[in-house]
């Protein structure tokens, strides 16, 4: 699996919003920010499909 499918499924599973690096120079989101960024993704219907997983 590769590191954007790795957290891309940790954003929408919701169980790590603390603990995820998707910030530049290598800092961790704070809780808020992902829940927004998972709030968009599930909005827009982007994640992992069937021909991903």
């Amino acid at each position: 699996m590769g590191k954007y499918n790795r957290i891309l499924i940790e954003v929408l599973s919701g169980q790590k919003d603390n603990n995820i690096n998707i910030q530049p120079k290598g800092s961790k989101a704070k809780a808020y920010q992902v829940k927004q960024i998972r709030q968009f993704l599930t909005y827009n219907k982007i994640g992992l499909g069937d021909e991903d997983v």
